[in-house]
């Protein structure tokens, strides 16, 4: 049996050398299978409050595709957290890759939408100029 301080220096470890956030389930996956450690997920939870308590790790709320629900007239998904190391991942990065996952839910979320007949009610603004520009283009050369 590994000792709290054990399992937190892996997963201190194991974030420093991935650099991507990461689920608290893929975090106790990748301990298995790299680590040879057999934790449980809510194990990995609770060291990592104990590590983001110790401003080693940090976290943030991202939502997640699967069963979304319908909620005071938006469509609402189930959320979980993503934890990344602060040295080695930095805070505008770790930003980056949540919004990069938010949009793709969001972009699932239309298809799913699409591909039942019903109308998409929210609508993707185009990110860039270049994008924005050839959506002018596009609405101006219309057959």
């Amino acid at each position: 049996m590994m000792k709290a301080e054990q399992v937190r220096a892996h997963i201190l470890r194991l974030m420093g050398r991935v650099q991507v956030p990461m689920t608290s389930k893929e975090i106790a996956d990748m301990l298995r299978f790299t680590d040879r450690i057999n934790v449980s997920t809510a194990s990995v939870g609770v060291n990592l409050g104990y590590l983001r308590a110790s401003g080693a790790v940090d976290r943030r709320p991202c939502p997640v595709w699967g069963d979304p629900y319908w909620f005071q007239g938006a469509w609402r998904f189930k959320t979980e957290n993503y934890w990344w190391h602060t040295a080695a991942v930095g805070k505008d990065q770790a930003l980056r890759f949540i919004r990069a996952r938010r949009q793709q839910v969001e972009a699932e979320a239309r298809n799913n939408q699409r591909t039942k007949g019903r109308p998409v009610t929210k609508k993707l603004d185009p990110r860039t100029d270049d994008m924005r520009q050839m959506v002018q283009d596009l609405m101006e050369n219309r057959p």
